[in-house]
């Protein structure tokens, strides 16, 4: 079953730039790995600091397999880091509905 996964991270002032690059490059990586779907970046609209990434996998062993194991991801994910202020935040979600109309899986 699909999962979605929404990544929320505070950026420091003045490495906005480098954070959206290298979330691009840790998209391009993502893209390869078995059961990626998509991704989106999002700024929150009341604290510009805020990001949050929400991807689309196929199951959520896909996601474990590439936020665990992944040398790529790591190797980002290291730089990333350096961005930031605060912890990089995880939460993934399995669907209840897969289209309009569809009775709620609970």
């Amino acid at each position: 079953m699909a999962v979605a996964v929404v990544t929320e991270r505070m950026v420091l002032a003045g490495k906005e730039r480098s954070l959206m690059r290298l979330l691009k490059q840790l998209q391009s990586k993502a893209a390869l790995h078995p059961g990626y779907i998509t991704s989106r970046a999002y700024r929150d609209e009341k604290d510009e600091r805020r990001i949050m990434v929400l991807s689309e996998w196929a199951h959520q062993s896909a996601w474990e397999s590439w936020e665990g194991r992944s040398a790529d991801r790591k190797a980002i994910s290291g730089e990333i880091a350096d961005c930031l202020f605060g912890p990089t935040n995880h939460r993934v979600y399995s669907c209840v509905a897969a289209e309009q109309g569809d009775d709620f899986r609970l």
